[in-house]
């Protein structure tokens, strides 16, 4: 039996999604008759609507007030809803998702990543890094401790997080102490969340929503996993977050088909570690992977690479496991 579709709306910071206000007994609306369409799966109920009908008082909860969602409405300006975020993260489970929404929501806010293009890139970026929400705490290889890197401080939170001066940093941001015995705490909801949006906007060095409004997969790729590991799997997650959150419909945004920010176009063009990552990430010989290999990327990379190498300072500092000389020598034979 199809069910007759009604516009959606949100129930303020609860999270539910809710339908708008039923007519009470004989018709009347409001007062101690006041019922509320409460979105469950695709069964018809009353009326051909999609779910049951609830009394407002039997929620036990306060209804904030609720906003009209249409059906093509960006995410600009707004919080995300649960069925949202559950599409995105489709492969958590709805109570996982709805667990993480308040804190996603109020991490929006705080971090200022108002816009759909900025939240799309922060959700990938998410995503990527948490596994949809499953780990909020580096999963380190056999036989390796925690002391053992990053000075002891393992990557913690939903961006993952390392290093004592960054936990010392968030700390201070939030007021609270997240060193020694505390940096468990790192791994709660709450704080793996907000940590995430401290990192988008000042961990990194920069701030992320800068590089998200121009679009920039690849810096901010770059600023967040040091290269580019897992960049496939980010643009396919940016490309999801795009569809989920009507991006492409947003009045303010113009995305190319190409999805994000092109590398002479990208803030990496005048980096030239970043540069060398992007030819070395796409050169078959490195080893390096998460990346769709092209000959031409690479050259690009590598070109770029030598270019600001011979108009800078020369280092002496290696680099994704190269030194400086094997750096320079994988870069003249992959322009070829």
């Amino acid at each position: 039996m199809a069910s007759s579709r009604i516009p959606r709306i949100v129930l303020g910071d609860v999270g539910n999604v809710l339908a708008p206000l039923a007519p009470g007994p004989l018709g009347r609306k409001g007062g101690s008759d006041t019922y509320v369409h409460i979105c469950r799966g695709d069964t018809p109920g009353p009326l051909g609507t999609n779910g049951d009908w609830a009394d407002v008082g039997a929620l036990g909860k306060v209804i904030q007030p609720i906003i009209l969602l249409k059906s093509n409405q960006c995410a600009c300006n707004r919080d995300l809803t649960l069925d949202e975020l559950a599409k995105i993260y489709s492969k958590q489970s709805r109570q996982i998702c709805a667990l993480y929404l308040p804190f996603i929501n109020a991490a929006f806010k705080e971090y200022n990543i108002t816009t759909c293009l900025r939240k799309s890139h922060f959700l990938a970026q998410l995503g990527h890094e948490s596994g949809e929400l499953r780990h909020t705490s580096e999963i380190l290889r056999k036989g390796v401790k925690e002391s053992d890197v990053y000075d002891g401080y393992k990557g913690r939170g939903l961006i993952q997080i390392t290093y004592e001066s960054n936990y010392r940093a968030y700390g201070k941001r939030v007021k609270r102490s997240f060193l020694g015995s505390d940096r468990t705490e790192l791994e709660k909801p709450q704080w793996a969340t907000d940590s995430a949006g401290w990192y988008w906007t000042s961990g990194s060095g920069k701030d992320l929503n800068c590089l998200a409004d121009n679009n920039d997969l690849l810096a901010i790729t770059a600023r967040v996993n040091g290269g580019f590991n897992g960049f496939e799997d980010r643009r396919k997650r940016l490309e999801k977050s795009f569809e989920v959150l009507n991006v492409r419909k947003c009045k303010n945004v113009i995305v190319t088909a190409q999805s994000f920010c092109p590398f002479p176009h990208s803030a990496i063009f005048n980096n030239r570690v970043y540069a060398f990552a992007w030819g070395c990430w796409n050169d078959t010989r490195t080893g390096k992977t998460g990346v769709v290999k092209s000959l031409d990327e690479r050259k690009l990379g590598y070109k770029r690479y030598l270019e600001l190498r011979e108009s800078g300072k020369k280092s002496n500092n290696s680099h994704y496991g190269f030194s400086p000389e094997k750096m320079l020598s994988l870069a003249k034979e992959g322009v070829k």
